[in-house]
């Protein structure tokens, strides 16, 4: 539990979504990945990767939230339909290059089998492992905005309040302090 806990807001404080938004993602599609026979760092690899493209691609919330749901479909369907490949596509068009890189083919090759309904989830699934880190590094060399900065302090506050609450029942005392100072 804790590895992926920290792992979805290590992920999301790079990226900045919500990290709902990451812990999400990796709900939707973890059981399907380990059934595949990936392991929980292997399926963090993946869904990271995914975030990450997603991130360095500029995809809108809206197109990120369709990419996300075309591909768990695909992952716990076992199949990558065209339409969901064009779904992934639109949001992050480097996809392609992962694919083609891991699979030994070029981006019009893996373009082409996305679009025929051909593309397997093995080679999206190993696409975004294997260029993970590649992948990550892209998205830290990514410029901060005020709205990134304050989705990170969200991330990491919720985070530490559920800890806190975890081990001894203190998020009353920090509701108690919230409403002290919005009531002033």
């Amino acid at each position: 539990y804790d590895l992926v806990q920290g792992r979805l807001l290590e992920s999301a404080n790079v990226t900045y979504p919500r990290l709902s938004e990451q812990q999400e993602m990796y709900i939707r599609s973890a059981d399907a990945l380990k059934s595949l026979g990936y392991s929980t760092q292997e399926t963090l690899d993946i869904t990271d990767s995914f975030t990450y493209l997603l991130a360095t691609n500029a995809a809108s919330a809206e197109k990120g939230a369709a990419a996300i749901d075309a591909y768990t479909k695909a992952v716990q369907s076992g199949r990558v339909e065209s339409d969901a490949w064009q779904t992934i596509l639109s949001a992050t068009p480097t996809i392609v290059d992962a694919i083609a890189k891991s699979a030994g083919k070029t981006a019009s090759e893996i373009r082409a089998m996305g679009i025929a309904g051909q593309l397997s989830v093995t080679d999206l699934n190993e696409g975004l492992r294997k260029t993970v880190e590649q992948n990550k590094a892209a998205t830290e060399g990514m410029v901060t905005t005020v709205n990134d900065a304050v989705t990170r302090l969200t991330n990491t506050w919720s985070v530490y309040v559920g800890e806190s609450n975890r081990a001894n029942g203190s998020t009353l005392q920090i509701v108690k302090a919230i409403n002290l100072l919005s009531d002033n």
